[in-house]
């Protein structure tokens, strides 16, 4: 990430920072579609390209936040018995 390079220069001159997270969703095509109805199209130009967003189909997707949510404790105790 550029942000966290100190020797990036953007166009700004700002300087560099670090963030704690980075935070990824995955839009699935019925969330898009729902999204789409209530807002209209939504994307934008970065350096002269059209960006949208990138869907995937909800059986794509291996991982949701309730499913990690019960995951962690386990793979927890499993790190804490190889120890």
């Amino acid at each position: 990430m550029c942000a966290a390079d100190p020797d990036f220069l953007d166009d700004d001159h700002l300087p560099a920072h670090q963030i704690t997270k980075l935070y990824y969703m995955m839009d699935t095509r019925d969330l898009w579609e729902a999204v789409t109805e209530l807002y209209g199209e939504i994307n934008m130009q970065v350096d002269g390209t059209l960006r949208k967003p990138v869907l995937w189909e909800d059986w794509a997707i291996t991982a949701n936040d309730e499913m990690i949510d019960r995951a962690l404790p386990g793979f927890a105790r499993a790190l804490k018995q190889a120890q």
